[in-house]
């Protein structure tokens, strides 16, 4: 029981970081930005938080998967 408990917890817990890292004041920071060869700097932002939060949730669930 204790092991499943953790394990939402931990899927809650990359829920929120989720949706603070997708919040505006977060993108509204690198809005603005662009790299020198004209790349904007939201999209990469974007695509990274979002592979980031991808991984997270497969190494949650693979380790879930594992102890439960």
């Amino acid at each position: 029981m204790k092991v499943r408990r953790l394990y939402y917890q931990q899927i809650i817990a990359v829920l929120a970081l989720a949706l603070l890292l997708f919040n505006f004041p977060i993108i509204g920071v690198v809005s603005d930005l662009f790299l020198e060869n004209g790349w904007p700097v939201s999209i990469i932002y974007l695509f990274a938080v979002w592979f980031i939060l991808i991984v997270a949730l497969a190494l949650i669930s693979k380790k879930g998967r594992i102890d439960g």
